[in-house]
């Protein structure tokens, strides 16, 4: 219930901060009441015999990456998305009926699903910690190439399929990496964790996304701003990738 009500909070602050005044006692107390809500849940947990999840062991070194590589990708792709369609429809972007937005998503989602089926045996082959690098770095390409060309659809397609595909990668080579940085017992907690926060930050880049938008007016300016920010975390993304340690493959886990 802890962790629950914290991030309900949070996440609203986010989604309605805009409409509400980002200095707004709405707005600061969502904000302040989720962080304090999380703090005690981390104090409860450090706590208690039994834990939900074990803080201590699961927030180590060696996963934190990981953590922060998927919750990045998932708030750039899958968050992002509501720049991406309002951009292509809306009078402020290229003005394009709402039935060609599924057509230009559709090179990322294929991309996704193509790269995420072949990321184990890339991981293999080269290692998951490799595969989570070289998906990290097409997110950057993807997000720098949204910033440099947006002016037609097909440019968004090209630039989005190159995220769509780091995506994949990532999704299949992290769950890896996580399975194989936790003990056995670990394992159920482990992944639920990473689960639990790409679901968040896919819905913090949502929120995010349409404050952006809204603060600025929906113009072309706070369009630029909201994929600046989405480049900036993807570069930080990359950074994590490289601070992965070991590199996952099949038999050479070394559980701390």
């Amino acid at each position: 219930m802890l962790l629950a009500t914290a991030l309900v909070l949070a996440v609203l602050a986010l989604h309605d901060g805009a409409s509400w005044g980002w200095g707004s006692p709405g707005t600061v107390g969502c904000l302040g009441a989720g962080t304090l809500l999380l703090t005690v849940w981390v104090m409860v947990q450090l706590r208690t015999p039994t834990q939900l999840i074990d803080v201590r062991r699961l927030l180590r070194p060696r996963l934190l990456p990981v953590f922060a590589v998927g919750a990045r990708v998932h708030y750039i792709v899958l968050g992002g998305q509501v720049s991406y369609s309002t951009y292509l429809t809306g009078s402020n972007g290229l003005g394009l009926p709402s039935s060609s937005v599924g057509l230009v998503l559709l090179p990322a989602f294929c991309g996704m699903t193509l790269l995420s089926a072949c990321s184990s045996r890339l991981g293999r082959a080269i290692g998951y910690r490799r595969v989570t690098v070289l998906g990290a770095a097409l997110v950057v390409l993807g997000t720098a190439g949204l910033l440099l060309r947006h002016s037609a659809a097909a440019d968004l397609a090209v630039t989005l399929a190159f995220c769509g595909a780091g995506m994949g990668l990532i999704s299949g080579a992290a769950r890896i990496l996580v399975v194989d940085s936790v003990r056995a017992e670990e394992t159920a907690a482990g992944a639920g964790l990473f689960e639990l926060l790409v679901s968040l930050a896919t819905a913090v880049g949502s929120a995010a996304t349409a404050a952006f938008l809204t603060a600025q007016g929906g113009g072309h300016q706070a369009y630029l701003t909201a994929w600046t920010v989405s480049a900036g975390i993807a570069l930080l993304g990359l950074a994590a990738s490289l601070l992965l340690r070991g590199d996952g493959s099949a038999g050479s886990a070394v559980r701390p």
